[in-house]
């Protein structure tokens, strides 16, 4: 109860703290910034914004076991997005894994999402580090003392992949599930969870070895929806009326998506993400102000395109269940 009550008193400090630094910016230039953009800008970011989600639905097609239809994952990965937004600490990805139990084994829906979270930790900080060397080699107009930071930031935004691979590599699930039964936790049939535990760390260990393919699609798929971004949030900086350069865009792009990995491991993103890039701005010497308003204009953009595909949640047909194979059965 505590735990929820924190959640909501953090939720609403960061809405609070977004609609005053909204109002300390001034409602008149927020209106010229949309205005700015106009429909045709919309177009062009909704645009930007749905290929990106496509190609991370397409990865999710390599990740998991099992033929899911590309809309279906498209509107299973829109509506996890929409609630990462909402509820903190990646909530979402359950509600993925519970939409493709639908359709996949219990073990193939948990495994096919934690890797491809498992590959995001490589293709994040990835795309990042392109955008900071394009943008050294290109040149920027930012000071070295910042762009050095976002470097080095760039590279340590590795560490959780590496983390992760250290934790597979000493069966992390399976060590787990046993620590909570001997707390008491797993009250029925504990054997039967530290097996699926134990499963899931050898699926994870043994997806490069089985399917070295799905690993590089994943990687590919992935690493394309994250330059979709980047080109968007570039697009998003123009189309509001900065004339900032190309490399300058890029190493923007890399210190937003630096601050937005914080940003995943904290209790709240709705107004934390916006207020990081008002901070990450005026670090930088550009307007603050206008940081803040991009990256309003970047949420409002996935906010549209994941809400849409979402929703589809409610629409499409009924899955089949799907057909277990005996050692499935008896496993449930």
């Amino acid at each position: 109860m505590k735990k929820k009550l924190y959640r909501l008193i953090f939720f609403f400090l960061a809405l609070g703290l977004l609609f005053w630094l909204l109002n300390y910016i001034g409602w008149d230039k927020i209106g010229n910034a949309f205005a700015k953009v106009g429909y045709s800008g919309a177009l062009i970011l909704l645009a930007l914004g749905m290929t990106e989600n496509i190609f991370d639905a397409i990865a999710y097609r390599f990740a998991i076991r099992g033929k899911i239809g590309l809309f279906r994952l498209l509107s299973y990965n829109g509506a996890g997005a929409i609630v990462n937004v909402l509820i903190p600490w990646e909530a979402g990805e359950v509600v993925k894994a519970a939409l493709f139990k639908q359709h996949v084994s219990t073990s193939e829906a948990i495994s096919g999402t934690v890797l491809w979270n498992y590959i995001f930790k490589i293709t994040r900080p990835m795309a990042a580090l392109i955008a900071v060397a394009v943008a050294w080699i290109v040149g920027h107009d930012a000071s070295s003392y910042v762009t050095t930071i976002i470097t080095l930031a760039s590279v340590a935004a590795f560490l959780p992949y590496f983390v992760m691979r250290i934790l597979l590599r000493i069966g992390v699930a399976g060590m787990t599930a046993r620590f909570l039964s001997w707390l008491r936790i797993f009250r029925k049939d504990p054997e039967r969870m530290i097996a699926a535990a134990r499963e899931l760390d050898t699926s994870l260990k043994r997806f490069w070895k089985e399917r070295p393919a799905d690993f590089v699609m994943v990687l590919t798929c992935q690493l394309t929806a994250r330059l979709a971004a980047w080109i968007c949030w570039t697009a998003t900086i123009w189309l509001v009326g900065l004339d900032y350069s190309f490399g300058l865009c890029a190493m923007i792009f890399a210190g937003l998506s630096i601050a937005n990995y914080i940003v995943m491991l904290g209790p709240a993103k709705l107004g934390v993400g916006e207020g990081a890039g008002y901070l990450l701005f005026q670090i930088m010497g550009l307007d603050a102000g206008m940081g803040l308003i991009i990256f309003l204009i970047m949420r409002l953009k996935a906010l549209i395109t994941n809400g849409a595909a979402g929703l589809a949640v409610f629409v499409l047909p009924k899955p089949r269940t799907p057909v277990k194979t005996p050692d499935q059965i008896e496993q449930s």
